[in-house]
């Protein structure tokens, strides 16, 4: 209303894209509302870009691709790989997240490999309508399926900690979790979905596996599980170096000035 030009992000469409009901019609409506006079309007995946093009929710002469949020390199440096082998999930405890294929894959690994870690990291409670009971968290950490971490305000110590980081989620923008795990040198397991599978090469970086899917999950963890550790340690230098070549934060940053500078004129 005030006329100031502005760009619109899209970080990512999540609980409402990937159910189609009354209240995911209510948004796309109100994101055509929101982005009618938006300069540009930027996604982190190709996937959103097409669905809001091919819902005619914003013109295709608008919309742009930026590599994710990028990720800090010089933060989230390199660390040698740790003995045995433990898969680490982080993200607020929602079953989008596929949280609940994690503990599945868990039930299955635990029976062939007992002494595998299954460590969970994230707010449970969150207001979502996919989140996860408290209760139930703790009836698996009982079961002795996964195990708790709680929250912090530092993931890289968890990070440093384990031997890959896992994200079988359902639809995502980029997550951040996978790049933080990647720049670290870690392999990485995800699902095959928007968002997701930008941040992995299969079988380079890490593996996908299909989405809701246990036995595909559980497939890519016993690779993960029977590879030597030299083989992890190759497969998370190349998962570093994507993140060098493709989601540094430095090009992320460029972008916006760039635009900045298109816009302002100066």
């Amino acid at each position: 209303m005030l006329r100031i030009p502005h760009i619109a992000i899209i970080t990512g469409l999540g609980y409402t894209f990937i159910n189609h009901n009354l209240i995911s019609y209510i948004a796309k409506c109100l994101y055509k509302i929101a982005l009618v006079k938006a300069k540009e309007v930027w996604f982190l995946n190709q996937d959103d870009k097409e669905t809001f093009v091919s819902k005619k929710i914003v013109k295709g002469t608008k919309v742009q691709l930026l590599p994710g949020e990028g990720i800090d390199l010089n933060r989230f440096s390199k660390k040698p790989m740790v003995p045995g082998v433990s898969f680490l999930l982080m993200a607020r405890m929602l079953w989008d997240k596929g949280i609940g294929e994690f503990v599945e894959a868990a039930k299955f690994i635990k029976q062939r490999y007992p002494d595998t870690r299954f460590c969970l990291l994230g707010f449970i409670g969150v207001d979502n309508p996919t989140a996860i009971p408290k209760e139930q968290i703790e009836e698996w950490c009982s079961m002795g399926l996964v195990e708790y971490l709680g929250v912090t305000s530092d993931v890289r110590p968890f990070i440093e900690n384990c031997s890959c980081v896992v994200l079988p989620s359902y639809r995502e923008g980029v997550p951040v979790s996978l790049l933080e795990g990647a720049a670290m040198g870690r392999p990485l397991i995800t699902t095959d979905v928007a968002g997701c599978k930008e941040a992995v090469e299969d079988t380079v970086n890490g593996y996908l596996c299909k989405v809701k899917d246990v036995e595909t999950l559980v497939s890519a963890m016993e690779k993960i599980i029977l590879m030597s550790m030299e083989q992890r340690v190759i497969m998370g230098e190349a998962g570093r170096v994507k993140m060098q070549c493709e989601f540094d934060i430095k090009l992320v940053t460029e972008r916006y000035i760039n635009t900045l500078h298109y816009y302002l004129g100066f």
